[in-house]
């Protein structure tokens, strides 16, 4: 039997979600399914973990997850749903590529890595269509940015805000300078990405 994994976003509840259909169609096949956060991921023993909770076919959306236990990702099949929070995304990424090489990440690391980045898209324009974008740590250069090209802007982290701490601002905003310290961070070390906006 084929051993699957399926890597999430934390939460209480079964959310009714793309892993959940996977999980359900996978099990149904007579495969083993597990379900863990991203965020759950450890090294261990010198062996990758993560938070592991067995699924089963009796189990839908609104419920409370299932307690799991930690345990080796050593699965057949390691499947990426999720990228979880931003601030641990690199050191995620790294132990991701700690598993042994018999299990097959689904959604490559190396796009994940790379392909996935805001940055490269915007520097591309002879493969992507983007907006113009400027991202800096520094909340004064991106306030002036802003204010010298007028009109509206998207501000948010470059990744994995999860529709979190985006917003819609104009130019002339009064609270331009206080959304973008916030988003920069108090010492100024978060970077920070603005698009044009394009209706």
């Amino acid at each position: 039997m084929t051993r699957l994994v399926f890597l999430i976003q934390t939460a209480t509840l079964i959310e009714d979600d793309n892993y959940l259909r996977l999980a359900h169609s996978a099990a149904s096949s007579g495969h083993i399914v597990h379900i863990a956060p991203i965020d759950s991921l450890r090294l261990e023993h010198g062996q990758i973990t993560a938070h592991c909770w067995s699924f089963s076919s009796d189990i839908t959306a609104g419920i409370s997850t299932p307690v799991g236990s930690q345990i080796p990702l050593d699965h057949d099949f390691v499947w990426i749903l999720s990228l979880g929070e931003r601030s641990s995304f690199l050191d995620k990424i790294q132990l991701l590529y700690a598993i042994p090489k018999a299990s097959h990440i689904v959604n490559s690391l190396d796009v994940l890595m790379h392909f996935n980045s805001k940055y490269l898209h915007a520097t591309r324009p002879d493969l992507f269509q983007y907006p113009e974008s400027f991202a800096a740590p520094d909340a004064k250069y991106l306030a002036s940015v802003i204010r010298e090209k007028g009109g509206r802007w998207i501000v948010k982290p470059p990744a994995g805000s999860l529709g979190r701490d985006v917003f819609l601002l104009e130019s002339t905003d009064s609270n331009l300078n206080a959304i973008l310290e916030h988003l920069c961070g108090p010492e100024n070390n978060h970077y920070t990405l603005v698009q044009k906006y394009v209706a």
